[in-house]
């Protein structure tokens, strides 16, 4: 769990509320195991659980969103709101590289796409909507 503790380089002017949910494209419980490669969803079983929901349904109305780094399931009115500058992994399945593009200029056509590449690997490869 995070802890307010962790935040702390983050007061100033910088405000912050830490809500104890997952992000997902619906509510829900999502039960899920750990492993040495990290979490792994498991639709009706696994030893931990977490409540999930979507970022347009936990945000409150009139709060301004301005930067967006996580899965796009659940925050499309946010993004047609305040388009939000967006950096999106499309390295987690092989047709995340065109359907999320595609996704995204679904919600919002004006964004301009750019990809970036971190590492030698296949992984981190980011897409930034800006």
């Amino acid at each position: 769990m995070l802890q307010e503790k962790s935040l702390e380089i983050l007061r100033g002017d910088i405000r912050y509320e830490v809500i104890q949910k997952g992000l997902w494209d619906c509510k829900q419980q999502v039960f899920f195991e750990t492993g040495a490669r990290g979490a792994s969803k498991i639709e009706s079983m696994g030893s931990n659980t977490i409540d999930v929901d979507r970022l347009d349904a936990i945000l409150p109305d009139g709060q301004p969103v301005t930067f967006i780094k996580m899965d796009l399931e659940g925050a499309k009115q946010t993004i047609q709101r305040y388009r939000p500058k967006i950096a999106i992994s499309v390295y987690h399945k092989t047709e995340d590289i065109w359907e999320i593009p595609e996704i995204i200029l679904k919600i919002h056509p004006e964004y301009k796409l750019y990809l970036r590449h971190y590492s030698v690997a296949a992984a981190e490869t980011v897409m930034y909507a800006i």
